[in-house]
């Protein structure tokens, strides 16, 4: 899977997996690319980031290749970004 390309800002992901238990990914290769457009925001694999809902999730990946190839100056490269989930414990009523 592979997310290529965009405009200033934009996001680019080639794998969003929020609130899933279990995900697995095996044999794939997963792949944001900025193709040289600067200003770009990339994560090749994004776990509990800017997807709802925002819930426990187990992923598995093996035998893959994950890459975040930014070429343009401007442009930010992550290969995998994960959320942890946790409860606020200023939301619990006392």
């Amino acid at each position: 899977m592979s997310s290529l390309g965009g405009t200033w800002g934009n996001w680019s992901t080639a794998l969003v997996i929020a609130g899933s238990a279990p995900f697995y990914a095996d044999n794939v290769a997963l792949i944001s690319d900025d193709q040289g457009n600067d200003g770009l925001n990339s994560e090749a694999v994004a776990v509990n980031w800017n997807a709802s809902p925002i819930a426990p999730a187990q992923v598995y990946i093996s035998y893959s290749t994950i890459a975040s190839k930014m070429e343009a100056p401007d442009s930010v490269a992550v290969a995998i970004i994960v959320t942890s989930v946790s409860e606020n414990p200023r939301s619990s009523a006392s």
